[in-house]
């Protein structure tokens, strides 16, 4: 049997905490984590785990694997439900590999007055189709969701939808949309080139086109939208 004062040596040797008897309540050592509780903690370490979660998430999908193995495929969907009908169609196991997730950035652009910046905060990720974004030379990694917030471009973007901003477009090519920073914030606006410079459009009658003024720079250019019916 090892003797005590090998005991706290082996300890102090591999960084542990030598002691005998029960721990007091609520003591920890040195080198322990606190325990995961509800509150500003747990929020702040799930936040943690879900950023890092997407990042290895897209790592894998990048490098062409699937992000969800098969082995923990039962596990995310949950139990069989043995006792359900026959006739009912149970949730078809998604393919991940086939699709790439794309940010949700937090701040949404403004279709009219314009926010103060653009809030590259993270909330969450939408899947796209792998196929779909190849077809349309739409790079996953260099796009953001972010939701419009205003009436200027309706009816084409109405308030509360969602756009994809694709970052490598920044090109300024006349009739396309854009999400912009402007001297008034982000904001989301059609460019039209006119013989006297380019023009800022809403979609909406009643806001008048704007001029191109030094300082504006082009975020991404809009590329696909989704809209609540109803």
């Amino acid at each position: 049997m090892p003797s005590v004062e090998g005991l706290r040596a082996l300890c102090e040797v591999l960084g542990l905490e030598f002691r005998i008897g029960p721990v007091p309540k609520g003591r920890q050592s040195e080198h322990s984590e606190p325990k995961f509780r509800r509150g500003t903690l747990a929020t702040a370490r799930l936040a943690d785990l879900e950023s890092h979660t997407r990042g290895l998430v897209r790592l894998t999908a990048d490098a062409g694997g699937d992000p969800i193995p098969p082995d923990l495929r039962p596990v995310l969907l949950g139990p069989d439900d043995g006792g359900r009908p026959d006739h009912i169609d149970k949730p078809a196991v998604v393919d991940l590999a086939a699709r790439r997730p794309v940010d949700v950035v937090e701040l949404a652009a403004a279709a009219g007055d314009g926010e103060e910046a653009l809030d590259e905060r993270v909330k969450g990720c939408l899947w796209f189709r792998r196929d779909w974004l190849d077809q349309h030379g739409i790079d996953p990694a260099r796009c953001a969701v972010i939701g419009v917030h205003g009436e200027s471009m309706e009816p084409l973007l109405p308030d509360g939808c969602s756009i994809l901003v694709d970052r490598l477009r920044r090109r300024r090519r006349s009739g396309r949309v854009y999400v912009l920073c402007t001297g008034d914030g982000v904001v989301v606006k059609r460019l039209q080139r006119e013989p006297g410079g380019w023009l800022l459009v809403s979609e909406h009658p009643a806001w008048a086109p704007a001029a191109w003024t030094d300082g504006t720079e082009i975020v991404g250019e809009v590329r696909w939208i989704a809209r609540m019916l109803g």
